[in-house]
């Protein structure tokens, strides 16, 4: 009867021993497991915030890109008109191509009875929805004949964008 107790308990041990050794092998499955759904969550989080921002980037390029190039002129002299200003000359330059968008630069040269129009005049261009930027502006009065100044040129270089697609 020792013997059947010993078998017994030999065979329990066994059982013990195995089912620890299947434990130990299922806790590391289930440990790379766990590591993995949270590297998925990362992943997860992280295509949420890509996905925000090229919704964001396509509304800006809606935003950006919902002009007429064609019509920038229009723009520009709607803008000389409303501040008083006289368009000497506007030329358009060449198309300038970045990474991300193409510039349309303009020369344009100014008259006006003051600063103040002037100034009125680059307000009016930046806060435009077309997104008109100043690259570069010259001013100076100008004399009459009778030595005042009557006048102000202005020599500006200014751009407005599209985004690439």
């Amino acid at each position: 009867m020792e013997q059947k107790q010993a078998l017994r308990l030999t065979i329990i041990g066994i059982a013990v021993v195995l089912c620890l050794g299947i434990y130990q092998k299922d806790k590391t499955a289930l440990t790379a497991l766990e590591s993995q759904i949270d590297t998925e969550k990362s992943k997860n989080i992280a295509l949420k915030s890509l996905e925000m921002v090229d919704k964001m980037s396509f509304k800006y390029k809606e935003l950006i890109n919902n002009k007429d190039i064609e019509k920038s002129v229009d723009v520009i002299q709607e803008m000389a008109s409303r501040a008083n200003v006289k368009i000497d000359s506007l030329n358009s330059k060449s198309e300038e191509y970045g990474d991300v968008f193409v510039s349309y630069p303009y020369a344009l040269s100014l008259t006006a009875k003051n600063f103040h129009e002037i100034g009125k005049f680059l307000s009016l261009l930046e806060s435009h929805s077309n997104i008109y930027i100043i690259r570069d502006l010259k001013i100076k009065p100008v004399q009459n004949f009778d030595g005042e100044y009557d006048s102000v040129k202005a020599e500006i270089s200014v751009f407005t964008v599209l985004l690439r697609d």
